[in-house]
């Protein structure tokens, strides 16, 4: 674990910078320890520990919108909740282990992430646009008001939507354009030349 901090070009424990303690405190937690740290590896990482935040922030509007409005929601607004935390949950850790991990080896996981994101991406636009009381479908709930709305708007707009545009971005350069592979082959090449 120490050699891999060692070599992760964002942790430097001399340069003690607001972004380094972050990264310190965040590569404790399992974030960031890929052996390669990467642009791609950054975007997933961040999409884990907003997706981490998101997970919280959303149990604490299910807990102001239940002493606001109570918990008559109906079965369709419960059911899109819970699977929508579940999700939340399997995605953020997704996302931190394969901000931790070799593009190569996490492809399954990447793969899995970007399509979750894609898909996600178009119900959190619905979502948003029913928030914000643009699209009105009763069946699934009612454009929330007052203290319900603000922790909505904060962990489903702000968080939420963060956490998924910076898992597909990630995901997909992972999958499409993995720059931790260059180092790999330069490293076999290396080594073979040395052999020989």
């Amino acid at each position: 674990m120490q050699e891999t901090r060692l070599q992760n070009p964002m942790y430097n424990p001399k340069e003690r910078t607001c972004c380094a303690r972050w990264v310190g405190v965040l590569g404790r937690m399992g974030y960031f320890q890929a052996p390669e740290l990467t642009t791609a590896h950054k975007w997933v990482g961040w999409a884990g520990v907003l997706g981490a935040i998101h997970v919280v922030l959303h149990v604490n509007t299910v807990i102001v919108t239940c002493a606001e409005s109570g918990f008559g929601w109906g079965v369709a607004a419960w059911n899109f909740d819970i699977m929508g935390w579940l999700a939340s949950c399997l995605f953020a850790f997704l996302c931190r282990k394969s901000s931790s991990t070799r593009s190569s080896e996490a492809k399954k996981d990447n793969r899995w992430i970007a399509i979750w994101a894609f898909v996600t991406l178009g119900v959190r636009v619905l979502d948003t646009l029913m928030l914000v009381g643009l699209v009105k479908i009763p069946a699934i709930y009612h454009t929330p008001a007052n203290a319900t709305l603000v922790a909505n708007i904060v962990s489903e707009i702000v968080f939420g939507n963060l956490f998924v545009g910076a898992a597909l971005v990630g995901s997909l350069m992972l999958l499409c354009c993995p720059t931790d592979m260059e180092s790999q082959t330069v490293n076999a090449k290396e080594r073979e030349e040395s052999v020989v």
